[in-house]
């Protein structure tokens, strides 16, 4: 899997994460978001890149403070992977 699909992986599962804690369905949540349910299931299982639009709407469904709590763990486990093919891709022009 490579870093972007892992990206989405990890969104992903916390948005299920809370949407489970919060006891909602898919169909609730994609409801309150203004997403269809099966876009809703694709963005829970990593399938596609979510706009930013989307992740705000989802992390205000949730009723969360803020959608920085969808991806600290992304931020953490990722972010510097990211950084280094940044690196790599900028040392190659130079």
């Amino acid at each position: 899997m490579d870093i972007h699909n892992k990206l989405n992986s990890i969104i992903g599962n916390q948005i299920r994460k809370e949407r489970k804690l919060q006891k909602l369905t898919i169909e609730d949540l994609a409801e309150l978001a203004g997403v269809h349910h099966t876009h809703m299931g694709d963005i829970e299982r990593g399938n596609v890149n979510t706009t930013i639009v989307t992740l705000f709407n989802v992390t205000a469904a949730l009723n969360l403070n803020d959608p920085s709590d969808l991806l600290t763990k992304a931020t953490k486990d990722l972010y510097p992977q990211f950084q280094e093919e940044v690196t790599k891709r900028t040392s190659k022009k130079r």
